[in-house]
């Protein structure tokens, strides 16, 4: 059996080969990072343009609710059309 005392030819290979790895995976992390910051600012924006709309559903479907109380109670009274509710409806 040989084994060789000195491998000096093939250690710096070994070590380029080495570096060259860590800087690949330091890229692909880096990159990783850079999407995962963009989805992230994404969801951010998009939950922040939910809870705009939300409020102004909100309104709009407190104000239909009024407006059909509004016309059963005309409808209820007497004052009020049939055509009155079911437009509020």
């Amino acid at each position: 059996m040989k084994i060789p005392l000195f491998d000096g030819l093939r250690t710096p290979s070994r070590h380029e080969q080495a570096e060259l790895k860590g800087e690949r995976i330091a890229q692909e992390k880096k990159h990783f990072e850079n999407a995962l910051r963009l989805e992230i600012q994404k969801l951010v924006l998009d939950f922040q343009e939910y809870l705009k709309l939300k409020a102004v559903i909100d309104r709009q479907v407190a104000e239909a609710g009024r407006a059909l109380k509004l016309a059963k109670e005309r409808y209820l009274s007497k004052s009020g059309l049939t055509t009155e509710l079911d437009q509020a409806q």
